[in-house]
């Protein structure tokens, strides 16, 4: 379609109310003037912060409500927020200028506990229970440790209604070399994908081995359509390791599938559909790395 044959379709495509969408975000909105004077803010930042929206009218955005306040950049900062039930969260604030509705500033107010509680759990559990959580031949996290992961996930996208996807990449053995031998070394390949993923993935993203042969990644703020298009980049990468160094996979193939969370959704169903996914397309394939 051309440029001009939207020009008709314009008028229509801009009658919207800018203030009922920014109402309806999972992420919270604050708005404020020129000199930092909270002047609106959607219920989302109400809740994130643990007071209802309209308390926040007139206070200034450097003194939201927060026990702790840490400046990670001059637009960017991480509030910790205790709620009266004593539940601590933590908050990323990010503050750009930009012109809405007459005011100058908004801020984006968005919950990071999760990450944060990664971090920290590393740090005070200590170096022994960190190990418990790891699978020894690739690094990644362990089957037990991803539950956790998955159930947390899943726990923050029914309450803020984000988007959730997992993806498995399963490691087929039963191939056939050109010699006609059938070879199997087991943790080799779980080594090159285990790398290839701690490189490739964004740093929200969470990947653990879920079986002797399976990986599992939880993808949060994740489409089914993100999802594939980011199965599909990985079998780019891995179809290039595999022309590189053909040994790795011999005798292998390398499925991968992806699901997206439903709501009403336990964590464990998302594992169980994209597995029957596999197990349902393997059959028909006849290439070394799939996307199902």
């Amino acid at each position: 379609m051309r440029a001009e044959d939207l020009t008709p379709c314009l008028p229509m495509m801009l009658e919207f109310d800018p203030a009922a969408v920014l109402a309806g975000l999972p992420v919270g909105i604050v708005l404020a003037d020129a000199g930092g004077r909270v002047g609106w803010a959607n219920a989302t930042a109400g809740e994130l912060l643990g007071v209802d929206a309209e308390t926040l009218i007139g206070l200034d955005v450097a003194a939201l409500p927060a026990r702790r306040r840490l400046l990670l950049s001059k637009t960017t900062a991480k509030i910790r927020v205790v709620s009266r039930s004593g539940q601590t969260r933590w908050v990323e604030c990010v503050t750009q200028r930009a012109a809405i509705a007459g005011y100058a500033q908004v801020v984006c107010l968005m919950d990071v506990t999760i990450y944060e509680q990664r971090i920290r759990r590393v740090t005070e559990i200590g170096a022994d229970r960190v190990r418990e959580q790891l699978d020894l031949a690739t690094g990644l996290l362990n089957r037990a440790a991803m539950l956790q992961e998955l159930d947390a996930q899943v726990a923050r996208s029914r309450r803020y209604r984000n988007p959730l996807s997992v993806l498995m990449l399963r490691i087929v053995d039963g191939m056939r070399s050109a010699d006609g031998i059938t070879r199997f070394d087991k943790h080799r390949p779980l080594r090159v994908v285990a790398r290839m993923l701690r490189e490739k993935l964004r740093w929200v993203d969470i990947a653990g081995l879920w079986s002797a042969n399976e990986f599992l990644l939880v993808l949060p703020e994740t489409s089914d359509e993100a999802a594939g298009h980011l199965a599909r980049k990985l079998r780019s990468y891995l179809e290039t390791l595999n022309e590189a160094q053909p040994e790795v996979f011999d005798a292998r193939r390398l499925l991968l599938g992806h699901t997206q969370w439903r709501p009403g959704e336990e964590g464990r169903l998302l594992v169980e559909r994209v597995a029957v996914q596999l197990e349902e397309t393997a059959p028909a394939i006849t290439g070394r790395i799939v996307v199902a």
